[in-house]
């Protein structure tokens, strides 16, 4: 499900009620962001952007990025994601840098401290009103209130004594999370459900070989969303991370990942309405061939 893009939250004039948004990656291209900005008619003085993750990495502008999420207080927040994490540990360890990585404008400026102590403060996981945050997926297994719990589990071992530890193994987790593991394990177990699962396998084991579109997925894969058990009064989870699943409603269920470093959209959903705002992706972008 897609709609058109738009360039006005809505018809007529802006009211001063409070809005809330809900950002889909923007992934270090940060002239999708200033086009939504404008279209959003964000005030940080009235309004809150909460972003799905992955502010950085791929496009040119991570830094300034950071650097403008920063500057807004409290009116911008953002749940971590797998390239924000990637991030974070290169600031711990330079040697994971990978030379994919357009992550340098953020490790050689001279505000690094500064930009790198914001992405670090933030969580895993939001909760607003009838909505839940979370950048890739919440585990079919897990109730929401075990799911928030194991989400401030990970944050606070971020920022403490496992820390590098954690930074050094975190993508080495495979899902399969149990509570009797140790710290780390349990750790990166859960960053790799919150922030890296799609499909999972029948017997519900993350599978990482299928970030493609959603209609073309091997067979014996589901999208962790339709093996979720949705139950009555449950809150609308919103997420990014699969881009090539694009922007998509399912009851209960909002992709907000709409490709915008590959050229498509940047989308932003209000948890108030639930309207929706597009505005096209960075100029630069390719498109996933096939779409």
């Amino acid at each position: 499900m897609c709609c058109p893009c738009s360039t006005s939250p809505m018809d007529g004039e802006r009211t001063t009620e409070m809005s809330t948004w809900v950002i889909g990656d923007l992934q270090g291209a940060f002239e999708p962001l200033q086009r939504l900005i404008e279209a959003l008619d964000f005030e940080p003085a009235r309004d809150r952007l909460i972003f799905a993750g992955d502010l950085v990495n791929r496009g040119p502008d991570s830094a300034e990025i950071l650097r403008w999420c920063r500057a807004q207080g409290s009116a911008v927040t953002a749940v971590l994601g797998n390239h924000d994490l990637h991030l974070l540990a290169c600031d711990h360890d330079p040697s994971q840098v990978r030379s994919k990585d357009t992550i340098t404008d953020v490790l050689e400026a001279p505000d690094r401290a500064e930009l790198i102590e914001w992405l670090a403060a933030q969580p895993l996981w939001i909760d607003e009103p009838g909505h839940v945050v979370v950048h890739a997926a919440i585990h079919p297994d897990w109730s929401f209130d075990q799911g928030r719990a194991i989400a401030r589990e990970i944050e606070a071992a971020l920022r403490g004594a496992d820390r590098a530890a954690i930074f050094s193994s975190w993508r080495t987790g495979t899902g399969r999370w149990e509570p009797s593991q140790g710290p780390v394990l349990r750790a990166t177990s859960g960053l790799a459900i919150l922030t890296r699962m799609r499909c999972l396998t029948p017997d519900l084991l993350q599978d990482f070989s299928w970030s493609g579109p959603l209609d073309g997925r091997p067979a014996d894969l589901e999208p962790w969303f339709r093996v979720r058990r949705r139950e009555d009064g449950d809150p609308t989870v919103c997420f990014g991370h699969w881009a090539r699943l694009g922007y998509h409603q399912e009851p209960g269920f909002v992709c907000l990942d709409s490709g915008s470093v590959y050229g498509r959209d940047l989308t932003a959903y209000q948890i108030e309405d639930g309207s929706v705002v597009q505005v096209r992706g960075w100029d630069q972008g390719r498109f996933f061939s096939g779409g």
